[in-house]
Parts: structure tokens; C-alpha cells; sequence
């Protein structure tokens, strides 16, 4: 009962991170297709 508990925890753990990582994926890749659009309209 006790490794399931702690297996828990880490499978929760890895979902923040997980969920983290993809926000912070995301973000990057949207300013980095914005600022090439702006790159694009400024010429």
C-alpha cells in the first residue's frame, strides 16, 4: 500500500511537470511564430 501511495505521488508529480513543460513549450513556440510573422510584415 505504501509504494502504491508513492507511486501516486510521482505519477501526479510527472503530470504537473508534464503539464508544465507543455505550457512552456507552447508559449515558445507561439512568440516564436508571432515574431517571425512580425518579421515577415515588417519587410
Amino acid at each position: 500500500m505504501h509504494v502504491f501511495r508513492e507511486e501516486e505521488q510521482c505519477q501526479e508529480a510527472c503530470e504537473d511537470l508534464g503539464n508544465s513543460l507543455y505550457v512552456f513549450l507552447s508559449r515558445r513556440l507561439n512568440d516564436e511564430s508571432r515574431g517571425r510573422d512580425g518579421i515577415e510584415s515588417a519587410r
